[in-house]
């Protein structure tokens, strides 16, 4: 079960092993040699709750498709776009919402702080896991369609790589969508500065298609509610 990558598949890389489930994920061939892991990927997910062990997948999931793309990119200017990608799910798997320092002493309460101090204890001073739970990861200042660019050709690249030609166009050009109204709306911004009053746009954009204060809607809200999806995995 776990072998079949289509998006749509609410069980891939899922294994039961007795009453178990597992992570079971092939290493993509151009990262082979740099993966220590080697040929597949393979994690006791600790549940027999096959809610529990979707959620606990998607969290490996984006966390090796962060890994991947770090790997192939290597040292050039692009790893610090994956090793932002990187911290946001380390601190997931952890049990925490990535967000850079300053907003979690604004934002969290501080039982929350605590709690992310204390699932950092052991860990060295300086460690990727401490960087991501504490938020000390600087945000690159890449613009919303090199963030695109990097979302396909990097993240996602294993996750389309099974699909057909033509679903493969389908697949991007819903997302280049996305990104083209955010541009016509807002700008080409870097996606650092990007603001609440630029998501508020973009909402107030599709809402006026999916329910118009008169006439009839000319979108469906499932196509609305994807598009705004589409951004959020940016």
């Amino acid at each position: 079960m776990g072998r079949r990558r289509e998006e749509h598949d609410p069980d891939r890389f899922l294994q039961l092993r007795g009453d178990h489930f597992h992570y079971y994920r092939r290493v993509p061939r151009v990262v082979r040699d740099l993966d220590e892991r080697g040929v597949l990927v393979r994690r006791a997910l600790g549940t027999t709750d096959r809610i529990k062990a979707r959620t606990a997948r998607d969290l490996h999931e984006a966390a090796d498709n962060a890994l991947w793309a770090s790997l192939m990119l290597g040292e050039n200017p692009q790893a610090a776009r994956a090793r932002y990608h990187q911290a946001i799910k380390r601190a997931e798997s952890l049990g925490f919402v990535y967000r850079p320092l300053a907003e979690i002493l604004v934002a969290e309460p501080l039982d929350t702080i605590l709690q992310r101090v204390e699932s950092t204890i052991g860990e060295p001073a300086k460690s990727p896991s401490v960087d991501a739970v504490g938020g000390t990861v600087a945000r690159p200042d890449d613009k919303i369609s090199e963030a695109l660019k990097l979302y396909f050709n990097e993240i996602a690249r294993d996750e389309i790589r099974t699909k057909s030609p033509d679903q493969k166009k389908r697949w991007k050009a819903k997302r280049e969508m996305s990104v083209d109204v955010f541009i016509g709306l807002v700008a080409d911004k870097p996606m650092s500065e990007i603001t609440r009053d630029d998501a508020r746009a973009v909402h107030k954009y599709w809402l006026d298609r999916v329910a118009p204060d008169k006439g009839r809607p000319d979108r469906s809200a499932s196509t609305g509610n994807r598009n705004m999806g589409n951004l959020r995995t940016l």
